[in-house]
């Protein structure tokens, strides 16, 4: 099932309670932009058919302005720039009927990223994600094939065997037991 690009950013923004702030323009496209990451990289296709492409800083999608004018969106102004208004879905729910595994990727994506601060997100968004790091034209199209398999990422750090780990504990409460002295 592909998502049109207007309810994917409708179905972020029915999630803001679970980023407990209100969700701004830059926000919710880099949101939506992790989320066809984030979704290609658990199922090797994307969410949307959407065109990303590198502009300005990052990953954009140049009828993102068009779309949040239709009557789906709310804009709640903050300040004179609209980068700084807030955006709201003018109904309350969608009433499209998502696939669990559409479900499980937006929330994921709204968990993890959507309380961080503008900084990191837009850090993470340029430089950890594959797309925008082998991207070097502007208005090129970002190509998400290069996203690594989930299964291509695994964390060796829990794998330290045990004598090994009680060598670490012995020199450390050594080390320690030298700093009391001092």
């Amino acid at each position: 099932m592909q998502l049109d690009f207007k309810e994917l950013l409708l179905q972020i923004l029915h999630r803001k309670e679970i980023i407990g702030m209100p969700i701004l323009k830059t926000r919710l496209i880099k949101l939506a932009y992790l989320v066809e990451v984030e979704f290609y990289r658990s199922f090797r296709t994307r969410i949307s058919n959407t065109e990303w492409v590198y502009y300005k800083y990052g990953p954009y999608v140049h009828s993102y302005d068009s779309i949040l004018i239709e009557r789906e969106f709310e804009w709640e102004a903050s300040g004179q720039d609209d980068e700084y208004s807030i955006i709201k879905p003018r109904f309350s729910d969608s009433n499209v009927c998502l696939e669990n595994r559409v479900n499980t990727i937006i929330n994921r994506v709204v968990n993890k990223y959507g309380r961080l601060d503008l900084p990191s997100l837009l850090d993470h968004v340029y430089f950890n994600t594959e797309p925008m790091m082998y991207v070097t034209d502007i208005n090129a199209s970002l190509d998400f094939s290069l996203v690594l398999h989930k299964n291509a990422y695994s964390d060796k750090s829990g794998i330290i065997p045990e004598s090994r780990l009680r060598g670490i504990k012995d020199d450390l409460r050594g080390r320690l037991a030298n700093v009391r002295k001092l």
